[in-house]
């Protein structure tokens, strides 16, 4: 299992100043990145609960007749979270105090401006805390990449196509009273945790 050394936000200036200094985390329903025509975030695939690939479906009978099905079968997950991405740094490739790191050029397209989260430990207490005293649900971790052509079986919202692989992501879900396919929170100042590289 990969060990996480540091999280980072990729995102416009702006957004990484209110995240910095208000702790300002905006979300998008997991329906809504199907919809995103841009490589780099529109994901067709996004929260799929199942899918079984053509020699992996059962016969079925209608009328009668036997049918099978033609190419892999889908289900999405009825449940429509808000997510918050994150870039996840990989413990074997953290760079040694004299060298660089470098991010896949196509990560470019979320934003021009890094927030390293310096404390990941501290950064996921004060979300929890903002979440008790709002009475919200959270899950976070590691996004999980798969082979849409050949994988069966289930899938998470913590799943994702293996062509995105690049994004090393680190999720954020919650389960928000909100009827809106967006919304934004805020943990509070993020200063004394976070530095803009």
């Amino acid at each position: 299992m990969p060990t996480v050394s540091r999280i980072l936000k990729i995102t416009k200036k702006d957004y990484a100043d209110e995240f910095v200094n208000e702790g300002g985390m905006f979300l998008r329903r997991i329906s809504e990145f199907p919809k995103i025509e841009n490589d780099s975030q529109g994901d067709q695939l996004e929260n799929l609960s199942y899918i079984l690939q053509e020699q992996d479906c059962l016969n079925f009978k209608v009328n009668g007749v036997e049918q099978k099905f033609s190419g892999s079968f889908k289900a999405w997950h009825k449940d429509d979270p808000f997510i918050f991405c994150m870039y996840a740094m990989m413990q074997e490739n953290t760079p040694q105090s004299n060298e660089r790191y470098y991010l896949d050029n196509r990560c470019s397209s979320f934003g021009d401006t890094i927030v390293l989260v310096k404390d990941g430990v501290e950064f996921i207490n004060r979300i929890v805390s903002y979440c008790k005293k709002s009475n919200t649900t959270m899950k976070c971790g590691l996004v999980t990449y798969y082979d849409p052509i050949n994988y069966s079986g289930q899938l998470t919202p913590f799943d994702k196509k293996n062509e995105l692989s690049y994004q090393q992501e680190y999720r954020f879900s919650f389960e928000l009273e909100s009827t809106d396919i967006t919304e934004k929170i805020f943990i509070g100042n993020l200063s004394d945790i976070v530095e803009v590289i």
